[in-house]
Formats: C-alpha cells, structure tokens, sequence
C-alpha cells in the first residue's frame, strides 16, 4: 500500500500548475501500465469502452502459455483479481448489463485458467470471489432495472457449471444482490424441486431470507438432506423465540444420528441455549453435565458454574472425576482453566519425578502451547511457583526433544520465564533445581548450538552452569 502524503507534499502538490500536472501524469503513463491503464479507463474513456478494453485486457493474459510456477500464477491471479475483477466491480454501477455479460464469460473460463496455472497458492480464491461479487451486484442492478427476466435460470446456469459458485455465494453478500432477487432465485428452485441440490439451496436461500413458513413445510416433510441447514435453521427457530419448536429439530437430529461429532457440538451448544433462554436451569445443567462426561470440553464446565454459582464440593469433585475418565491430559487441562494451582502442584510434581519432562508428550493434543503460556503466567501471579516452572521446562524440552530448531526462540522465552518463576518457589521445594534442570537438558542436547548460542545471548548467567555440566 503506498504511503500517504505528508500535510507538506499535499500542499506542494496543490501548488503545481496545471502544465506541470499534466506532464507528470503524461510521465507516469508512459512509464507504468498499470498507471495508463488505470487513466485511460477511468478519465479518458466511456465506462462501456473501459468494460471492452478490460476484455481485451484479459484475452490478452489469457493466451499465454501455461506456467507452473508456484509465484508466477500466485501473481498470475493477484493481478487478474486487482486489474480485472475489482475494476470490473466498480464498473457494474455504471455499466451492469455489459459487465454482467462479461463476467459470465469470465467465470465460464476459470476452470480453463486452473488447468494452465499452479493453484496450490490459493490466490485463485480471490480472483474468483471478486468475480462472484461483481455477478451479484450486476446481476442485482438489472433485476431493479427490470432487465433480467430470467434471473433464476441465469443463477443455475452459472451454478451448475461453476463448482464454486453456491446459494452461500449468495447469502454472504446478500446487499449485492438484494432480498427480493433472492427469493426469486429461490422460487425458481423450488420449480426444480425434482434434485436434490437445487432443494437444499433453495433451503439455503429460505434460511437467509428467514421464511419460517417455507423451512416448517420442508421440515415436516422431512426433506432437509443437510444437517447444516438443519442447524441454522434451529438456530434461526432459536432467534425468534420459537424454541418448542426449535427443541423439536434439535432432539429429532439427535434420535436420528444424523449429526456427526461437530455437528452434534453446535446442536448440543444450540440446545442449551434453548434451556437457558427459557430458564430451564434444571435441564441446562444436566445437558452440560451430560456433555462434559463425553467430551471433557470446559466449555460445558463453566456453562454449568453459571447455572450454579454456588456449586458445592461434591459438584466440583464430580466435575474432577469425570475429566479424570478421558485421561489425564484432560484432567490436567481442566485444572489449568480452572485454576486449581494447589492440586496441580502436587500432579505435575508427581509427574515430573517419575516421568522427567516426558510426561507432556503423551497429552500435548490436550495441553496445547498456548493454552501453557496463558495459564503458567496466571498461575506464577496466584503463587502457584512449582506448576508455572515445570509448565514452562516441559515446553523447552519438547522443542529440544523434537528437533523443532524453528522454535527455538520460543524455547528460550520459555526458559527464562522458567528462571523467574523459580524465584519464587518454596525453600523447601523437592523440584529439580533449574541448574540441575539445565545441566541435565544440555547433556541431552548440547550439539544443538544454536539455541544455547541464543540461550546465552538472553541468559548470559547461565554459562558457568553449562561449562560445568560440559
């Protein structure tokens, strides 16, 4: 992005006359294509003479010869993104109907494009999103010119040759497009009603527009196909207040099995907002408590201190033990959000004598990098000295342990939180000493240089400890 100009080269630039200005833009043309281009479409052309020379533009990109090259067709799409579809975008106003025309063509060619360039960037996406938008807002704007009779044919052509074009398409930009063109896409599906596809994206469509009428009938007789759907459309059941109803598709997916893992996390999530819209702190506890003992998820523990602020002892143990069912690494992370610095303490103490640092390799799927760094930094403020260390140790050692040399900075980050928390340990704390720690690391993996040269650079007390253990 190019800077801006300072409040004292505005006025130097507004002070130019206009002899000079015009040599300078004169300069920059033909010295730029972009910048020619740019002033010959915008000032120096009719907006249906600037649609045609983009056209001509792109034909003329379109005819090179196939590249492989993974920067090259990275760039290849950036560009065609940036001097095609976003000028063609901003063009639709003026010129709708040539644009859209246009923009067919163009998208009928993408697959084409695709088989001649290397895709693995994903710098396609954004050429094609640009071009989907630009569909929409022409395609919008003849709709309320009355020029596009045929709207719904014009969608289903395009998305049945077109693999990314889709009803989400549609409903993510839905101010492009407009809502009553949108219904009349939708009633044209429904004409085809006969295909499965063209029903649920009809489905789509209706969960957008939120005709509740629509989606009642589909429900009931049974025709959603697509569990998403099914979810939004509870979701939007939920947003209305309408939760008999919306309790009623949530429990039947649920019967049915027809969710699968995730899917079955946002019903379960949905239906426990359900309980608490209306109230119904009974069954929200027992959904949570229910859904804890499958998945160990704290999301459904604090859910359910919510429900009961006042929770007893033989809740929290419940809670604890349930964890403790799915392994524990679970157990461990639930006591991390929880902030159970006491009881960690003695665990990972427990751990780290009988196991070293290898412990954390079993349950790092649990107890991610992140989630390691937030909770060691609360547990070091609340006093909690000996997990914050052995926390901080685990993670240096595991990068060490796993070769992860582009960790290493991290690593030693970590390190040193690991020596100014054990300034705070107990006097008559059992855990190793850092010294004893460090020595005990470096014998392991003293061929690593370079991160006990960037160990040093942070740490340079450290270097008797290490000339030692040498």
């Amino acid at each position: 992005m190019a800077k801006k100009l300072t409040q004292k080269q505005q006025e130097l630039l507004s002070n130019l006359s206009a002899e000079t200005l015009l040599d300078l833009v004169k300069t920059l043309m033909s010295s730029n294509d972009m910048v020619n281009n740019y002033v010959v479409r915008e000032y120096l052309s009719s907006k249906a003479d600037a649609v045609k020379a983009i056209e001509r533009e792109y034909r003329k990109r379109a005819r090179r010869r196939p590249v492989y090259d993974y920067w090259q067709s990275h760039t290849f799409f950036i560009e065609l993104a940036q001097d095609i579809g976003e000028p063609l975008f901003q063009l639709s106003a003026q010129e709708p109907d040539a644009v859209f025309k246009l923009i067919r063509t163009l998208l009928q060619d993408v697959e084409r494009l695709f088989e001649a360039h290397d895709t693995s960037s994903g710098s396609w996406f954004e050429y094609v999103s640009v071009l989907h938008q630009t569909w929409l807002k022409a395609a919008g704007l003849l709709f309320k010119q009355q020029k596009l009779p045929n709207l719904g044919r014009h969608y289903v052509e395009l998305y049945d040759s077109d693999d990314h074009f889709e009803a989400s398409v549609l409903t993510d930009d839905l101010h492009l497009l407009g809502h009553q063109a949108l219904q009349v896409i939708r009633d044209y599906l429904c004409l085809l009603d006969g295909e499965e596809r063209y029903r649920n994206e009809a489905i789509v469509i209706s969960i957008a527009l939120k005709d509740l009428d629509f989606l009642a009938q589909h429900y009931r007789t049974q025709r959603f196909t697509n569990t998403p759907s099914l979810l939004k459309y509870a979701e939007l059941l939920i947003d209305e207040l309408l939760l008999d109803q919306a309790v009623e598709v949530l429990t039947f997916c649920n019967d049915s099995n027809q969710f699968n893992r995730g899917e079955q996390e946002q019903g379960n999530r949905l239906l426990l907002r359900v309980y608490q819209e209306e109230g119904n702190t009974a069954e929200a506890k027992a959904l949570c408590r229910a859904c804890f003992a499958k998945t160990a998820s704290v999301f459904y523990y604090t859910e359910y201190l919510k429900l009961a602020p006042q929770q007893s002892e033989a809740e929290r143990q419940d809670f604890l033990q349930l964890a403790k069912t799915h392994g524990e690494g679970h157990y461990i992370k639930l006591l991390l959000e929880l902030g159970e610095g006491k009881v960690l303490d003695q665990l990972l103490l427990e751990l780290q004598t009988q196991q070293a640092d290898s412990w954390y390799e079993q349950y790092k799927s649990q107890l991610s990098v992140s989630l390691l760094r937030r909770e060691t930094s609360k547990l070091a403020k609340l006093g909690f000295a000996v997990s914050a260390v052995i926390l901080r140790r685990v993670l240096v050692a595991s990068v060490l342990k796993n070769a992860l040399s582009q960790y290493y900075q991290y690593a030693v980050s970590d390190l040193k939180k690991s020596f100014d928390y054990a300034k705070a340990l107990p006097a008559d704390s059992t855990l190793e000493s850092q010294q004893a720690f460090l020595q005990r690391i470096y014998a392991q993996h003293y061929r690593k240089y370079s991160f006990w040269q960037r160990c040093l650079e942070t740490l340079p007390q450290i270097d008797h400890m290490l000339t030692k253990s040498a």
